[in-house]
């Protein structure tokens, strides 16, 4: 069935497969088995609802939209909604960590960080800043600051992008603004290259024409976790997301584990709609394949009261919303049989 609603495109958080587009923007690859000085947080994230929080039979449906763009792509809400291509794109390279499709920001980022010359990306000694015309308009600058000044990446060192209306791929629009990225730990192979890496980063005003914008930071860890898998936490410090809906705010944290046939991700913290923050957690872990929507697990946002919505993912191609009052262990109402492509453009 269709839902009694129709998503419109929206500007969104970071997605959490940047971690690999860092790792590859920074010269990554290569194995290395040393990767205990980057220390990803274990445990839930936890944000009380505040009080004016309202979750009803008349609104779950409604409150799910946001929430439902967020599992689409790992916690990036539905920024610019992945398209079929971006899809087949990123399974066919195996890239994603987490089960989610490529996204316009992460892919716009990519980019970005891809135009950083070659003597920088291996952090270029003391400061080194350049204005690039961008592909098909617009500029970049780009300031890296190797601050221990031993041409490695490192603790403190930075890497800054400012923007201004660039395009650099005919399928990426113009983007704007700014982005900071900051290196609290990294491991590197013997080539120098990152295999691990902590980072804090955030957003200035970032834009991407027609679709919206955003403001505030964030802060990943990425590691192997054994010789197969790789482990990336992403967590939003109160990120102002501003789409056609209005203003979300994203306070959670997405803690996920990858490897080449399956994916398991879960989110909690809370979700900021209406100037409300709504608690977000996750009673079974979000699981499916490596790239493409959860075929199961659920996540539940839940008000002051108690008073829960519940997605549950049934397959890869399908998922429930249902809505369970304060105390209850069974829904009182549910929205079944919805497509996760009901919930883009």
């Amino acid at each position: 069935m269709n839902p009694p609603f129709r998503l419109q495109p929206s500007a969104a958080a970071l997605l959490p497969t940047l971690g690999l587009a860092l790792l590859s923007a920074c010269g990554g690859g290569g194995g290395d088995d040393t990767a205990a000085i980057v220390v990803i947080p274990d445990g839930p994230r936890v944000v009380a609802a505040s009080a004016g929080t309202d979750v009803n039979t008349s609104n779950y449906t409604l409150l799910a939209a946001p929430l439902v763009r967020g599992l689409l792509s790992g916690g990036a809400s539905d920024l610019l909604n992945p398209t079929a291509t971006d899809r087949a794109t990123a399974q066919a390279a195996g890239t994603a960590p987490l089960p989610v499709a490529a996204t316009l920001v992460g892919r716009t980022l990519l980019a970005w960080l891809q135009r950083l010359p070659d003597p920088a990306r291996k952090q270029a000694a003391a400061v080194s800043t350049q204005t690039l015309s961008c592909a098909l308009g617009g500029a970049l600058t780009i300031t890296v600051d190797d601050v221990d000044n031993n041409s490695r990446l490192g603790a403190g060192d930075r890497i800054s992008v400012l923007a201004s209306a660039c395009r650099e791929d005919a399928n990426l629009p113009a983007a704007s603004g700014g982005f900071l990225m900051t290196v609290n730990a990294a491991v590197l192979n013997s080539n120098g290259e990152p295999t691990a890496l902590d980072v804090s980063a955030s957003f200035q005003s970032f834009t991407i024409d027609g679709f919206g914008s955003m403001t505030g930071g964030f802060r990943l860890w990425t590691r192997p976790e054994t010789a197969a898998s790789t482990r990336l936490r992403l967590s939003f410090l109160d990120t102002s997301v501003s789409e056609v809906s209005g203003t979300v705010v994203y306070s959670f944290d997405i803690d996920g584990l990858a490897n080449a046939s399956s994916a398991s991700f879960e989110i909690s913290g809370g979700l900021g709609l209406d100037g409300q923050t709504y608690a977000l957690a996750t009673p079974t872990r979000l699981s499916g394949a490596p790239v493409g929507s959860p075929s199961a697990g659920a996540v539940t946002l839940r008000d002051a009261a108690g008073d829960t919505l519940r997605v549950v993912a049934r397959s890869a191609t399908t998922l429930d919303l249902e809505f369970l009052p304060a105390g209850a262990t069974t829904p009182t109402a549910t929205t079944t049989g919805l497509l996760w492509t009901d919930f883009e453009d």
